[in-house]
């Protein structure tokens, strides 16, 4: 009876070690010092594509003209405070295949290229002659980010902020145990043609100076399993198998 509750604690031992995933394969920043202050790579500011979708808001003293340029449906929306990513999309200007968007009063308005507050200021430059004292804010609707792979949530995520780390998107997705973060693949648009493939190692702390440490529009991240997941270990009933084992020593204990 010994040699098989040795068996049975052996091959639990096995099954539990065949289960779990090694952390150094989940931890991230691995190889920082607990103390210490590390740098980040500084955000770099998103140039307009063309495709891209701006959420243009103008306020002035003149309150007809401003609604005649945001519409009455997000003018409303607005001081509802119900401003959605619906209306934000739907009500937005779309920067067209010439880099353009098409503003009242200004017809047509290269923007393709610039930043946000560059644009912001060339609307007051251009609105100044019309509209008294315009004040306006530049904003880009269309800012998502797709996670995809071994996640427990995978999906496109919508942010309003500018600044938005690869971290900040994980904690969205929640990547399984059986997740490869030494090797994500993100996919990046570069110009209106060009795709930028690589693949980057969530586990070492040099990923806050990587130029993907900040996400930008419309970037992909896949994460491959690990081959314990490859292999079945994944979803393996080790539960049901030890119980199996226990409940036959048991049985044979009774009845031997």
């Amino acid at each position: 009876m010994k040699t098989y509750r040795l068996l049975f604690l052996i091959s639990a031992a096995v099954l539990m070690l065949a289960s779990c995933v090694p952390q150094k394969k989940i931890l991230l920043y691995q190889g920082m010092d607990g103390s210490s202050i590390e740098k980040t790579q500084t955000p770099s500011q998103y140039r307009v594509q063309n495709g891209d979708v701006l959420y243009i808001d103008v306020k002035s003293v003149d309150e007809k003209a401003t609604t005649f340029i945001n519409g009455p449906a997000t003018a409303q929306a607005y001081n509802s405070q119900m401003l959605t990513e619906q209306t934000l999309y739907f009500k937005g200007y779309e920067v067209g295949s010439n880099g353009a968007v098409q503003i009242p009063f200004l017809d047509s308005i290269g923007v393709s290229g610039l930043t946000m507050g560059e644009i912001s200021s060339l609307l007051v430059d251009s609105l100044s002659p019309y509209i008294i004292d315009p004040v306006v804010s530049v904003k880009l609707s269309n800012f998502r980010v797709s996670v995809n792979g071994e996640v427990s949530a995978p999906g496109s995520f919508a942010f309003y902020s500018p600044t938005v780390t690869i971290f900040d998107v994980i904690a969205l997705a929640r990547p399984t145990d059986f997740a490869n973060r030494k090797e994500v693949v993100i996919t990046r648009k570069v110009g209106s043609d060009s795709l930028l493939v690589e693949r980057i190692d969530l586990t070492n702390k040099n990923i806050l100076l990587s130029q993907f440490y900040y996400m930008q529009p419309g970037d992909q991240l896949y994460f491959e399993p690990l081959k314990a997941k490859q292999f079945g270990f994944a979803n393996f009933p080790y539960s049901l198998v030890l119980s199996v084992i226990s409940t036959s020593l048991v049985v044979y204990s009774l009845f031997r």
